[in-house]
């Protein structure tokens, strides 16, 4: 089923108020761990077609309207918090199926600020 709204068919990017419904799956994860999930999804999806975007350090996100068709959005604990400086971001325009928060096995390496709380907070889910 295509989950976009009609005005992202026709190429208009969303204004500050609209919302896209999403299958999607937001997964935060340390920086660090990036690199064994992308290879154990590959191995466990067996050349499945799992759409997975993968966000680290300086890479750019894409509006809310691209961002609805992947599977998964992982990004890193470093990206998240570049990208909570902004006062809009497209990932508070998606209404994510949810959002997954991994915990590093040091949590020392891995500790959420209360500004980076506040963020995931504000994400729909």
């Amino acid at each position: 089923p295509n989950h976009q709204y009609q005005h992202a068919q026709l190429g208009r990017e969303p204004d500050a108020t609209r919302v896209y419904l999403s299958p999607t799956t937001l997964v935060v994860l340390p920086e660090s761990s990036l690199r064994l999930w992308k290879q154990r999804a590959q191995k466990l999806t067996c050349g499945a077609q799992l759409r997975a975007l993968w966000l680290s350090k300086n890479d750019e996100l894409p509006p809310a309207s691209s961002l609805i068709t992947y599977d998964w959005v992982i990004l890193s604990l470093a990206w998240l918090t570049a990208e909570s400086r902004h006062v809009k971001s497209a990932l508070q325009q998606v209404h994510w199926l949810r959002i997954c928060v991994v915990l590093a096995h040091d949590q020392d390496n891995f500790k959420l600020s209360s500004s980076q709380w506040d963020f995931l907070e504000s994400l729909q889910v």
